[in-house]
């Protein structure tokens, strides 16, 4: 699959292989605000490079100890600016 820009994206079985996490860990981490999947007309999930990079990043700030909570706060100060 591919956007209107050709960026490569990714359904969630995809990503969750790519990222090595299961579509429910994806599922839970977007119910708690970590994650934000685009949606097809259809309603199904689909995933960008940008949400690649995005998830190491938040995978690499868990890896530090940081808490679902923390995470949550520190995305909420990020989207404040």
């Amino acid at each position: 699959m591919a956007t209107s820009l050709n960026q490569k994206t990714y359904t969630i079985s995809e990503f969750g292989t790519k990222m090595g996490l299961s579509a429910p860990t994806l599922r839970y981490y977007e119910n708690e605000g970590l994650i934000k999947p685009q949606r097809h007309s259809n309603g199904r999930r689909y995933y960008t490079q940008d949400d690649v990079r995005w998830l190491k990043f938040l995978k690499h700030l868990k890896g530090t100890g940081m808490s679902i909570s923390d995470l949550k706060q520190y995305i909420s100060w990020r989207e404040q600016g």
